[in-house]
């Protein structure tokens, strides 16, 4: 049989030699799950290390803690205006160009960081970070759609979130080595090697895009003709039929889901960067060295990591996702309380961490089935990166606001406070506004 034929062949072929549904996504997923793994995890890595730059940096370059919540936030105006032409564009030429092109570029603008002086030079540098990231996560979201039909996408998703998992294990550990004991060698400052050391790596990943990713089943060299009509055909049957979904982008832009969902998830990244980007102040304000932050900051997302494999499967087998997402959302508020209630306290500073960065990655991974599941392909592309860039508005919003309460207050309280209310905002719309014919 011809490639052409056995793209065309129905999906009874389960039985044929080479061609078990169960075993042809087994096979997909050992090769997609690491790419979707380290790709994010490397992208995490170059967005959140400047909250371990920051130890050093602000006191090193005289920057305010005002100056340090501008310049982590602005990531995400770059970010914002250029995620959803990138997300297009990948539908347009494909995921392994445009991917390819995304980690290159940030992979050198991240290294590049370490020469700046002073706030505009790193606001430039933040902001041409956001520019140059633009459209990865959405792209890896969108990537899944083309592979997994929506009762696995939880499953893959909670694959796809594992890279902040191995980031927050080796981030934090390495970037308070780096702190602490690169500082000084060849004339740099530990912060500078940090972007440096931790930059490099994105750029090389670029490669491994270009030359070995496919674009979809019908390219994947390594699925047999029958595996790949097998893929095909399965997403083809389990794609939903309901009415009212928007099968154009401009049907995406007037569809009110669309800004429903874009508001909850605006929630979540304020109140996760709330935590993320003050964590390691936090941690070593609780008694703790730069080393000893470094090394602690990687227990929420090692406890996260579990915690949202076990719920994204658990959301799957029951075919639920609102109500898994409100019990997210309940924990990081638990979270921000243990925070403000026992500040300074390291043990009890690292539980309410661990339960706003946990919850946070819980609630990413039952969140996103729910726009997969109702936009056509066509939509998806645009509609997914609508929904993440407007929710990532959060993530400049949120160390923007803290910055300055620290700077005019001192504490984080008033900021957490806010992340508190906005989770409870965004739990009652899952529930009110969010309907059943979506979350599957």
């Amino acid at each position: 049989m011809n490639s052409d034929m056995a793209l065309l062949a129905p999906a009874s072929e389960a039985s044929a030699p080479g061609g078990n549904l169960k075993d042809t996504y087994r096979k997909i997923t050992w090769h997609i799950a690491p790419f979707l793994a380290t790709a994010y995890a490397l992208a995490f890595m170059d967005r959140i290390n400047i909250g371990f730059a920051q130890l050093q940096m602000k006191a090193d370059l005289g920057f305010s803690d005002a100056v340090y919540g501008t310049g982590a936030g602005i990531f995400f105006l770059g970010y914002f205006l250029f995620e959803v032409p990138s997300n297009l564009l990948l539908q347009k030429i494909g995921a392994r160009l445009t991917l390819s092109r995304i980690m290159f570029f940030w992979g050198l603008i991240s290294t590049l960081t370490f020469l700046i002086h002073t706030p505009a030079q790193l606001y430039i540098a933040r902001f041409l970070l956001g520019v140059f990231e633009a459209g990865l996560y959405p792209g890896l979201v969108l990537y899944i759609t083309y592979w997994y039909p929506p009762n696995k996408r939880a499953t893959m998703m909670s694959y796809l979130a594992w890279g902040t998992v191995i980031t927050g294990i080796v981030a934090g550990p390495l970037s308070g080595w780096i702190l602490t004991d690169m500082n000084g060698v060849g004339g740099l400052q530990g912060w500078q090697w940090m972007f440096i050391i931790e930059g490099v790596p994105s750029s090389l990943f670029a490669f491994y895009i270009f030359f070995l990713l496919a674009d979809g089943p019908a390219k994947a060299t390594w699925l047999t003709d029958t595996q790949k009509s097998l893929v095909i055909n399965h997403l083809r049957e389990q794609t939903p039929a309901g009415t009212g979904r928007p099968t154009t982008f401009a049907e995406m832009l007037t569809n009110s889901r669309t800004w429903i969902l874009a508001l909850i998830n605006f929630s979540l990244i304020c109140a996760l960067y709330a935590g993320l980007f003050w964590m390691p102040s936090i941690i070593k304000g609780s008694g703790a060295t730069v080393l000893q932050a470094g090394v602690y900051s990687a227990i929420p997302f090692l406890v996260g990591g579990f915690a949202m494999w076990y719920w994204g499967k658990h959301s799957d087998a029951r075919r639920e996702r609102r109500w898994h997402y409100v019990g997210s959302s309940v924990a990081m508020f638990v979270g921000f309380l243990l925070l403000i209630a026992f500040e300074g306290s390291l043990p009890v500073s690292l539980f309410g961490l661990t339960l706003i960065i946990g919850g946070a990655m819980v609630g990413t991974v039952v969140f996103w089935p729910i726009p997969q599941a109702y936009m056509s392909s066509t939509a998806a592309a645009g509609g997914i990166a609508l929904i993440n860039c407007f929710a990532l508005l959060g993530g400049f919003v949120s160390p923007f606001v803290l910055g300055y309460i620290k700077t005019s207050t001192g504490s984080l309280a008033y900021g957490f406070y806010g992340g508190m209310a906005l989770l409870t905002i965004g739990a009652a719309m899952m529930i009110v506004f969010v309907p059943h014919d979506v979350e599957r």
